[in-house]
């Protein structure tokens, strides 16, 4: 068994899907089929504006950034966060968006003069969201999670476009299953 230091990130995003991604999206199953059904015109969105989703698109490159795999950018996370917050969480919509406000007031504290997450190097982005996360840790958690849950869930949710996020983990899109089921159910 592989101990928790020596999780690659692929290993990391593989347990935290596998668990909590997985229990989360079970528990709102109806709700996400609801979800499925939304839709919004190419380049439009449905609850946030064009800044926020700019805004989103280069903090969820940075939680699950492109390497040989693609990322969360390329799975289209920011899809499904607009999805997610125009139906299963439309209740806490309101507050989503102060939580791009504070962490934009984190940016400006950070990064003195910064006015645009986006223009900012690899380098500062990571340096505003580690500071975001010591500042906020609840509003941080709520970021990554549904970061993840954006790469994971079902293609059809508006995430994890082209099964992206699936692909990563190692995770077979099919309707039976028989053992072994995973590298903890062979030999």
């Amino acid at each position: 068994m592989t101990s928790p230091q020596s999780l690659s990130r692929r290993g990391f995003l593989a347990a935290a899907a596998t668990g909590a991604a997985a229990a989360w999206l079970a528990a709102h199953a109806h709700e996400l089929e609801a979800m499925a059904s939304l839709g919004a015109p190419s380049g439009q969105w449905l609850v946030l504006t064009a800044d926020q989703a700019a805004l989103l698109d280069a903090v969820t490159a940075q939680l699950i950034p492109s390497d040989d795999t693609p990322g969360a950018r390329e799975a289209k996370v920011v899809r499904f966060i607009d999805r997610a917050f125009a139906s299963v969480f439309k209740d806490d919509a309101k507050e989503f968006a102060g939580l791009l406000e504070r962490l934009n007031a984190t940016m400006a504290k950070t990064v003195p003069g910064a006015t645009d997450f986006t223009a900012l190097s690899d380098a500062q982005q990571v340096a505003v969201l580690k500071a975001f996360e010591q500042e906020h840790p609840d509003d941080f958690g709520g970021l990554r999670g549904v970061t993840i849950l954006g790469m994971m869930s079902n293609p059809s949710y508006g995430g994890n476009d082209g099964k992206a996020g699936w692909r990563m983990i190692g995770f077979e899109d099919r309707y039976v299953w028989t053992p072994p089921f995973g590298w903890y159910d062979r030999g």
